[in-house]
C-alpha cells in the first residue's frame, strides 16, 4: 500500500516532519507481551530460545541469517554464569527481541529526525514496580 520504501520517506521528509518536536519513549521489556504466562513465570530452555530467535532473524532478515542468528544468541549470552538458568534466559531473550523489535527501529527514526536540527528526545523507562507483572 505504499509506493515508497518508508525509510526513504522519512529520509526525504520535508518541513512538517523536521518543524515537529519527537517525543520517543521505550520500556526496558518492550517483548514482555511475546511471551505466554508459563514462559514468563518459569523461563524459557535454551531451544525455545534459539528458535524464537532464529525465527526472528528469519523474519528481519534476507541474507547471513546464520551469522546474524549467532551473533545476536552470542551478545544476549551471559558469559558470567555458567549455567544458564531459564529465568536468564528468558530476560536476555526478551532483551534481544525488545531491541530488535522496538529499541533499533526507534532509535533509526530518532537519528533521522534529529540529523537535521528538529528538536528530537528519547526516553527510556526503566522504573519496575515490586507488585508487578513485568519481569
Amino acid at each position: 500500500w505504499l509506493s515508497t520504501e518508508p525509510s526513504y520517506l522519512l529520509e526525504n521528509a520535508g518541513d512538517p516532519f523536521i518543524s515537529a518536536q519527537l517525543l520517543l519513549s521505550t520500556t526496558t521489556t518492550e517483548s514482555y507481551l511475546d511471551f505466554n504466562a508459563a514462559d514468563i513465570q518459569y523461563g524459557i530452555e535454551e531451544d525455545q530460545r534459539n528458535r524464537i530467535l532464529r525465527t526472528f532473524v528469519r523474519n528481519s532478515y534476507v541474507y547471513h541469517l546464520n551469522e546474524i542468528f549467532s551473533t545476536v544468541r552470542n551478545e544476549y549470552t551471559d558469559w558470567d554464569k555458567p549455567i544458564l538458568h531459564p529465568i536468564n534466559i528468558r530476560d536476555a531473550t526478551m532483551e534481544a527481541l525488545s531491541d530488535g523489535h522496538t529499541v533499533a527501529p526507534l532509535l533509526r527514526l530518532s537519528y533521522l529526525h534529529a540529523r537535521r536540527g528538529a528538536k528530537t528526545y528519547f526516553l527510556h523507562f526503566a522504573y519496575q514496580s515490586k507488585e508487578s507483572d513485568y519481569p
